[in-house]
C-alpha cells in the first residue's frame, strides 16, 4: 500500500500597524482618529486581499488565484514561473513552461491575526512567499497609513535549546521586535512595546544583549524580562538572532518556524467550505 502524503505548511503572525501616530484625517471621515484607524485595520486588510490585482516579485513572473473569503478565512493560491527542460525523441533539450502553486491561508480575526503558508511550490522558503506578500500588501496599505509585518510562529522551546546547545559561547542575543496591536501576544513582555510604538513611532524594535569580548551571555528561564521577550517572539512577535564564538553565521529563531501537515488528498481534492472550515480549525 502507498504511503499517503503530507502537505506541510508553515505558521506566521501578521500585524497591522499604523504607518505613523500622526495620521491624516480621511477627507471623507471614515476615519477620524488614531484609534479610530486601529480598530479598522483589519477592514483594510481584507479591501487589499480582495482588490489586489497583481504581485511583484522580482526573481520571477507571478500568477496568483484568489480563492475566496469566508468571513475572517481569506484563501489565496500563488505561483512562481520554474522552467523545466526535458529530451525529445529526437534527443533535443526542451523548455517547458512550469508554474509551482502554493496555498496560503489567513485568519483575520483581530485577536488573531495568523497565516499558514503551504511548504515547497516554486519557492524554496516559506520565508520569501510571506515576504512577497508583505511587500505586496503594503504596497496597497499605504494608502489606508497602514504596514503590514509578518513573522514566524515557533516554540520557544526552540531558543531554549539553542542557548543549551551553545553554552558559554553565546556572546550576543538580538531581539528586532514588531511593535504589537494584539494584547493578547504582548502580555508577557515586561515593558511596554506598544506605548513605545505609540511615543516613539518605532515599528521594529532592536534590543541586543552583548557580553564582555572575554566572558559569554547567560540567559535564563528565570529572568522574566529575557523569557517575555521570548514568550513575544515566539508567538510571532518578531526574531531573535544568537551570535556564538566559532560560528560564523548568525542563528535565527525563525527557522524553527511550526509545521502543520495535513494529507495531500484532503487539501488537492477540498472544496473552498472544506478549505476554510479545516484551515480555520488550525488558526485559532
Amino acid at each position: 500500500m502507498a504511503k499517503a502524503k503530507h502537505v506541510g505548511f508553515h505558521e506566521y503572525r501578521y500585524q497591522i500597524l499604523p504607518i505613523s501616530q500622526q495620521i491624516q484625517m480621511d477627507i471623507s471621515g471614515f476615519v477620524k482618529s488614531i484609534d479610530d484607524l486601529i480598530s479598522k485595520k483589519n477592514e483594510f486588510f481584507k479591501k487589499v486581499f480582495q482588490e489586489i490585482d497583481y504581485y511583484s516579485y522580482s526573481k520571477g513572473d507571478i500568477v496568483h488565484q484568489n480563492l475566496g473569503c469566508d468571513d475572517n478565512i481569506f484563501l489565496l493560491r500563488i505561483g512562481v514561473e520554474r522552467d523545466l527542460k526535458r529530451k525529445t525523441r529526437e534527443f533535443e533539450i526542451e523548455k517547458v513552461e512550469n508554474w509551482e502553486p502554493v496555498i496560503v491561508a489567513f485568519n483575520n480575526d483581530p485577536e488573531i491575526q495568523k497565516c499558514i503558508i503551504q511548504r515547497y511550490g516554486g519557492f524554496k522558503k516559506t520565508q520569501t512567499v510571506a515576504k512577497l506578500l508583505e511587500d505586496n500588501f503594503n504596497r496597497l496599505l499605504k494608502q489606508f497609513q497602514l504596514t503590514i509585518a509578518f513573522e514566524p510562529i515557533y516554540e520557544e522551546n526552540y531558543f531554549w535549546d539553542l542557548v543549551e546547545k551553545y553554552k558559554e559561547r553565546i556572546t550576543q542575543i538580538e531581539f528586532e521586535l514588531i511593535s504589537p496591536n494584539m494584547s493578547n501576544i504582548s502580555s508577557s513582555l515586561n515593558f511596554d512595546l506598544a506605548a513605545l510604538h505609540k511615543s516613539s513611532n518605532t515599528t521594529r524594535t532592536q534590543l541586543q544583549l552583548n557580553s564582555d569580548p572575554q566572558s559569554f551571555l547567560t540567559p535564563s528561564k528565570n529572568d522574566p524580562l529575557v523569557q517575555g521577550l521570548v514568550e513575544y517572539s515566539s508567538n510571532g512577535g518578531g526574531d531573535i538572532s544568537i551570535k556564538a564564538k566559532g560560528l560564523k553565521a548568525r542563528l535565527h529563531t525563525s527557522k524553527g518556524v511550526n509545521e502543520i501537515s495535513f494529507d495531500e488528498i484532503a487539501i488537492e481534492s477540498s472544496t473552498f467550505d472544506n478549505l476554510v472550515k479545516l484551515f480555520k480549525e488550525i488558526m485559532q
